[in-house]
């Protein structure tokens, strides 16, 4: 009984460490979730950063009452190899293989920064690492994929370098062993120190299966994909306001429409690959602790939800982006329909002065003008009233013409 209550105490504080981790992995701004932590008030008093320092150095306090160390690794040398097991803790170096007898350990995590042809030399013949992988890892930039070898799994991912689509995506890869795992990537990735600042802490109450590791990772990556989605939420909000008037520039707001679209496309393309792995994963791996287990399919469902959002964000643009479009055509319909107002004026005074101009045009040439030889000039304003008044009854007789018409088509 005594035994089954430390387990179940020891599996609470490890649900608590998790809890705690993924809150902190909330914000890209680490200081302003630990001064929650403390309970120190985000809008009081500003402190220096020595102080935030120290307070970070004192760790999290659990509910068991004993102190959360998430930041023993705050920073790291950036060497080509990293090496962490429960027994070493973590080995920073330039050479790692130079002692192969640090591969003996049971439940470990080493990662290869750019790894060299040596180093895949080293994974082929002592870690028994198949031809295939190894041309994966040294071509890069390989499909997204979990393939399923004798000894290991290996999974080939595309991560974030900064929380930006536009950046060039890491090419991780992992290869997940029976009792350690190891990860390679081409660029320098600022998760590496979260990981193990998570592992550090969470070896002290469990094993160290790699299952952990890869929880991690995709905890890391999940974040990021938080952190850009929580970008996009405020951008798409303010594209639907600006949709609801006119007073904007519209080949402005339709770009900036077009790039987030675009970049919520970016987006689905890019989270698709993990969740497909991450559903292998939870069938396929009989062998991963039920804990674990149950922490990814957790991971799996937050990735669904969003993929979920950004289908929710994209058609709120595309909505917004067809009444962007809608009012343009509007705003050009009521355009044209000025012009033909104005068109249509413009059309009644030429018809009321063609008239005029041709019969001035016809007795201005050198033919004989009806009482051209008379004086008074009565007969002149009589020419002049010629041309108009046939104007008007022209137009009158087309407007008699045009309302019987209408009548009779009423009829029928």
């Amino acid at each position: 009984m005594v035994k089954e209550t430390g387990k179940n105490n020891n599996l609470n504080i490890i649900y608590e460490i998790i809890t705690i981790y993924r809150k902190m992995k909330r914000g890209k701004n680490n200081q302003n979730i630990y001064r929650m932590q403390f309970n120190i008030d985000h809008h009081g008093p500003d402190f220096s950063e020595v102080d935030i320092e120290n307070n970070l150095q004192e760790g999290v306090v659990g509910s068991n009452g004993k102190i959360i160390d998430f930041c023993r690794y705050r920073t790291l040398d950036n060497m080509k190899y990293i090496f962490y097991s429960k027994e070493t803790t973590l080995i920073e170096s330039d050479d790692i293989f130079a002692n192969m007898d640090i591969l003996k350990n049971k439940y470990y995590w080493l990662n290869i920064f750019n790894p060299s042809e040596k180093d895949l030399e080293i994974l082929g013949n002592y870690l028994g690492v198949h031809d295939v992988t190894l041309i994966d890892i040294r071509e890069k930039n390989t499909e997204e994929k979990l393939e399923h070898f004798k000894n290991y799994f290996f999974i080939s991912l595309k991560l974030l370098s900064t929380c930006n689509l536009g950046t060039e995506d890491i090419d991780f890869n992992i290869l997940i062993f029976k009792n350690f795992i190891i990860t390679t990537h081409d660029k320098q990735w600022s998760g590496i120190r979260d990981i193990l600042n998570f592992l550090s802490t969470i070896s002290q109450h469990t094993i160290l299966y790699p299952d952990w590791v890869f929880y991690s990772i995709i905890i890391e990556f999940l974040q990021d994909v938080k952190y850009v989605l929580e970008n996009v939420r405020p951008e798409s909000t303010a594209q639907k306001a600006c949709s609801r008037s006119i007073n904007y520039e519209m080949g402005d707001n339709l770009k900036n429409n077009f790039e987030m679209v675009y970049q919520l496309y970016n987006f689905r393309q890019f989270i698709r690959p993990k969740i497909i792995i991450l559903e292998k994963m939870r069938k396929s791996n009989k062998k991963t602790p039920r804990n674990v287990l149950y922490l990814l399919n957790d991971c799996y469902k937050d990735f669904k939800r969003q993929q979920k959002l950004a289908v929710e964000y994209n058609e709120i643009l595309e909505r917004s982006q067809d009444l962007f479009l809608a009012l343009v055509d509007m705003e050009q319909s009521r355009e044209a329909n000025e012009m033909n107002k104005a068109m249509n004026r413009f059309t009644k005074i030429a018809f009321v002065f063609l008239p005029c101009q041709t019969i001035a045009g016809l007795w201005g040439m050198n033919v004989k003008v009806p009482w051209q030889d008379q004086t008074s000039v009565f007969y002149f304003w009589l020419l002049c009233a010629v041309g108009p008044l046939c104007s008007l009854i022209v137009y009158y007789l087309y407007k008699l013409f045009k309302t019987k018409r209408k009548t009779t088509v009423k009829k029928f």
